[in-house]
């Protein structure tokens, strides 16, 4: 076996595959897989049967900015002020790794009772970046 790889059954996968995060990684996206048949809308949804979501997560440090994450002013300054030790008893919650960028997914579906099909453009589906704020 190769280094880098690891046997599960049948199921031969790399490390790096595996997903990511953890509550040491910064804020970054993620890929998250919606299934119509597992939710169980194949009788509505005709396409895509599968697709990607993503979502966001990881940490938003005080010093997240200068390591290439999206951040806001406002979040950078809580951030900087929760670290200050003589407001502890102030202390803001930290900034959150949240979707700054989204965009819209079309899915085909069935109307049954009309008996025809159409197209739903659902805006803000799809996480294309992500940034503490």
């Amino acid at each position: 076996m190769r280094a880098g790889t690891e046997l599960s059954g049948n199921l031969r996968r790399r490390r790096r595959d595996k997903p990511q995060h953890s509550q040491f990684s910064l804020c970054q996206r993620h890929d998250l897989l919606v299934d119509i048949e597992r939710l169980g809308w194949t009788d509505t949804v005709v396409y895509p049967p599968r697709f990607n979501i993503r979502y966001c997560a990881g940490r938003c440090p005080r010093a997240v900015r200068a390591l290439g994450v999206d951040t806001s002013n406002h979040a950078m300054l809580r951030a900087i002020v929760r670290g200050d030790r003589r407001r502890q008893s102030q202390a803001p919650p930290s900034p959150c790794c949240v979707a700054t960028r989204l965009r819209p997914m079309n899915m085909l579906y069935r109307d049954k009772q009309r008996g025809h099909y159409d197209i739903w453009q659902l805006n803000d589906v799809i996480v294309d970046a992500c940034g503490c704020r």
